[in-house]
């Protein structure tokens, strides 16, 4: 089951957070459910929007763990007001478009940056004013610049599952969290310099206010990191030097480690 509600401006910023919150503190109570809320800016607008793709593997069309995003907290705009029956590959075929020749993101210049906190209203509050604070100052003449931050929400269930998995390496703290992704897209090789710059400060800034908190947390996702954050450096020691005894034993020659372009290396790290 899936639903794809959007909320608005900056008006239903409190309850867009009250709501995503909500999920990351108790969606153990039903892991069938699945929460993706982006937060949207497009160059030279007014502020930002909010959203939601919703995601539910059973039969319900208004599941209770989902009701925050479906007009107990926060009322859709549109006519995404509960979840319907849609193949995933159905959705790959309704999303697709936008990364195809005349799509929006088509030819687009990409990067993404993870900034992983613990579940805490205050830093969530804090880090989403400070980002669109600086993105409005800074991208309202940007062509094509469209960036977006996902509270990506994490349940202590899903946390508890990893771990619990044979060979887990990770060592992730179970505590609820969000791992707040990062997205910028932007047309121009001009700009370069100007989203790296934003990257940089930005995360500099909110980093600094956020640390004395205490609500920083120390894990990394691999498939939203940016170049040059500690992925594996975030691994507990031991696993980290058992991981790089295998990288050791099965490319000795450091074929594999240093010709495969891009990536995080065990080694480096």
């Amino acid at each position: 089951m899936l639903a794809s509600p959007s909320y608005g401006g900056e008006e239903v910023k409190q309850q867009f957070i009250e709501g995503v919150y909500n999920f990351a503190a108790n969606g153990h109570e039903d892991p069938k459910a699945a929460v993706l809320p982006v937060i949207t800016y497009v160059s030279g607008t007014d502020g930002p929007t909010y959203s939601a793709t919703l995601f539910y593997n059973g039969n319900s069309t208004s599941p209770t763990i989902l009701g925050d995003f479906l007009g107990d907290i926060l009322t859709p705009d549109n006519s995404s007001k509960s979840l319907s029956s849609f193949p995933m590959g159905k959705y790959n075929q309704a999303v697709l478009p936008a990364f195809q020749k005349g799509g929006r993101s088509y030819g687009s210049r990409q990067r993404f940056h993870l900034l992983p906190i613990y579940a805490n209203k205050e830093a969530m509050l804090i880090a989403h004013d400070m980002y669109f604070e600086l993105a409005k100052s800074t991208f309202s003449n940007t062509e094509g610049g469209i960036i977006g931050f996902a509270f990506n929400p994490i349940t202590s269930a899903l946390l508890a599952a990893t771990n619990a998995q044979p060979g887990a390496i990770q060592g992730i703290d179970e505590s609820p969290s969000f791992w707040i992704e990062q997205t910028y897209s932007w047309t121009n090789e001009a700009d370069d310099k100007v989203f790296d710059n934003f990257i940089s400060e930005f995360n500099t800034k909110v980093r600094e206010r956020l640390e004395p908190m205490g609500v920083l947390y120390p894990f990394y996702y691999l498939n939203e990191a940016d170049i040059g954050q500690p992925v594996f450096e975030s691994y507990p020691d031991g696993n980290l030097d058992r991981l790089k005894e295998i990288r050791a034993k099965y490319d000795p020659g450091r074929v594999f480690t240093d010709l495969m372009p891009g990536g995080f290396k065990v080694a480096a790290a």
